[in-house]
Parts: structure tokens; C-alpha cells; sequence
């Protein structure tokens, strides 16, 4: 990579996060199962139902603060940070849809287009492998079962997929794009030493990618894993990620926001 393509990548990645996270600092995290000093313990909580899932308070160094709300055959992703959008995709046909209620927008994927893509471009995020190597044992959050895999300078904590869909794994894994092991990750932290891929700065740190504060077993309504009636279908993810008042007097960067575009806008 040259050192202009990494310092536009580094200008990038900045602008992004500073516009649509109103910091680009990653958000601070306590450790599994601690309290988050930046969401409400009840924030982004679904309808209650009676579709049995598990609900989980996550941060992750891309997307910040959010919760993951998965059922069997469904899964809801909900910013409760600044991005502010939310990730729905359910059985049969599995099309993810990214949508805001501030907007009334949204995009459509097909199941396998997001699986290639992601909320955002390789480029921008890293992918880490989806599988590390190590010695599995067991460990628990709250009342869930989990595994706990160290492997080399990175462990990763899981809860197993069990009897929900596989599809739900791979959207997670293409939204946060850490580790899974085919399961749905709780805590990926691995040890940095070298080189930062895009800043060239010198690094040699633990780092936290993804934290859990909270999970719990919850009983949902079926509208949480489904796409609100009357939005506005936009051109790309990226429009759904970011608001337009955030997108607003962005124009020298809409290059920037032209990378990892659905150019196609299917929906299945």
C-alpha cells in the first residue's frame, strides 16, 4: 500500500467516524458483563412478545454502542450510538434491510450480497479471520452458556449458535467482522504489535474489538426482526449508516462514501 492510498484511507476512516460517531474514538468499554459508562442499560430494548430470543449490549470499535436482539430465525442490530440505524433479517428469504426512523430510509441486500460486503468495505474495516485456533472451554454470562477460545495473542468468547439459523452467524460476522467460530461473539480482544494497517503509527497494545455488557434471555414481538412499512428506499448501505443531517456539507467526500457501494440496489 502506498503512503498516499494509507493516508487517504487514514482520512477516511476518520471523517467517517468523526461525522457519524461524533467521535472517532473508539467507545469505552468495561469488561463482559460490566456497565457501559456511554448507552442506558435500556437502551435499544425490543417490543416485547412471545418469540423467545437472546438480547445482548454490545460495543465494538467500528459501530460503538449497539444491541443484537436474535431469535431462532431472526435478528435485529440496533445502533444506540450516533449511526443510529438498525439491521433487521428474518426466515425465509433472509434479505437484510438497514434502515433509520429518523430518515425513513432504508437498503435492501440479499443475503448473500451482504455476506460479501458487509455494512461497510473491507477497506474502511477490517475482517479478521472467522475462525482462531485454540483449546476451547467453557465460561458463562450471566445465565448463558458460552466458550472461551485463547489462541495466539487473541481470545474470543462465544455463545453457541445451537438451534438458530447459520444465516444468523454469517450476518454478524459480516456486520462486525470479528472472529464467531460459528457461534455469536461476546468478547474478541487480540495483542497489536507492528505497524497500524492504515495509520503507519507504531502499536504494541492489547486491544478490546468487542465487548458485551449485558445479555439476557427476552421474549420479543415479531416486528423487531421486520422492516417498518412507508420508508424510503435509498441507493446504498451508507446512506442508511449515516443520517442526512450528518451527511449534510459532506460533498468533498462523496467519493469517500462511494466506496463498497451497492451499485446494483437489488433487493431479493
Amino acid at each position: 500500500m502506498s503512503k498516499s492510498t494509507a493516508s487517504f484511507l487514514n482520512l477516511l476512516l476518520t471523517f467517517f467516524l468523526t461525522v457519524c460517531l461524533g467521535d472517532p474514538t473508539p467507545a469505552v468499554a468495561a469488561p463482559p458483563g460490566g456497565n457501559s459508562p456511554n448507552a442506558s442499560p435500556q437502551a435499544g430494548m425490543p417490543p416485547p412478545g412471545d418469540i423467545p430470543a437472546i438480547w445482548l449490549r454490545q460495543t465494538n470499535v467500528f459501530l460503538g454502542n449497539y444491541t443484537v436482539t436474535i431469535s431462532n430465525d431472526g435478528i435485529c442490530l440496533k445502533s444506540i450510538d450516533r449511526l443510529g440505524f438498525t439491521l433487521v433479517s428474518h426466515a425465509p428469504d433472509w434479505v437484510v434491510n438497514v434502515y433509520r426512523t429518523d430518515d425513513k430510509v432504508f437498503h435492501s441486500q440479499p443475503f448473500k450480497a451482504f455476506s460479501q460486503s458487509g455494512l461497510s468495505s473491507d477497506i474502511i474495516t477490517k475482517r479478521f479471520d472467522r475462525v482462531i485456533d485454540g483449546l476451547p472451554t467453557r465460561s458463562r454470562l450471566g445465565k448463558l452458556d458460552c466458550t472461551r477460545v485463547v489462541g495466539y495473542e487473541q481470545i474470543l468468547e462465544f455463545l453457541p449458535l445451537g438451534k438458530r439459523a447459520p444465516q444468523i452467524e454469517t450476518i454478524i460476522f459480516s456486520a462486525v467482522k470479528t472472529p464467531t467460530n460459528g457461534g455469536i461473539p461476546l468478547y474478541y480482544g487480540r495483542h497489536s504489535k507492528g505497524k497500524d494497517w492504515m495509520t503507519g503509527l507504531k502499536e504494541d497494545a492489547h486491544k478490546d474489538i468487542i465487548k458485551t455488557f449485558e445479555a439476557k434471555e427476552v421474549r420479543v414481538s415479531p416486528k423487531t426482526f421486520a422492516l417498518p412499512s412507508g420508508y424510503k428506499r435509498v441507493k446504498s448501505i451508507q446512506e442508511a449508516l449515516c443520517s442526512q443531517e450528518n451527511r449534510a456539507g459532506a460533498d468533498d467526500f462523496k467519493e469517500m462514501f462511494d466506496i463498497g457501494k451497492d451499485k446494483r440496489g437489488a433487493t431479493k
